[in-house]
């Protein structure tokens, strides 16, 4: 919840035309149960609830910079954290292509709603 309230803030602030360094982009993590736990990448409210240990990532693209990172619960060795890491930082690559094209639309909606 935390990833998703991260993005949707930075989102309306875009959206309202406050000038910002980047987006800030969130990516949540929960590392599954059984004998090979795995990260998940955007996991389901159960898998969230079932999990040994949870990350969130927020990371501001174009900058390259990572904005927060909270980690939570038995994820393992170190390895294992900076796997969860990696993962979270490419999510947070992949949905900022998504987040640029709605922002887009939206301002385009607004610009065919304006009379001439």
């Amino acid at each position: 919840a935390l990833a998703a309230a991260l993005t949707a803030a930075a989102i309306a602030l875009a959206d309202a035309g406050i000038e910002m360094y980047d987006l800030v982009v969130g990516c949540g993590l929960s590392r599954a149960l059984g004998p090979e736990p795995t990260w998940l990448l955007d996991p389901t409210l159960l898998e969230e609830e079932r999990a040994a240990a949870g990350l969130t990532v927020a990371l501001m693209p174009v900058l390259n910079q990572v904005a927060g990172l909270l980690g939570s619960g038995e994820g393992g060795p170190t390895e294992s954290w900076a796997e969860a890491v990696r993962l979270g930082l490419e999510g947070c690559q992949r949905l900022y292509p998504v987040l640029q094209q709605c922002l887009v639309r939206a301002a385009r909606r607004r610009g065919a709603a304006t009379p001439p």
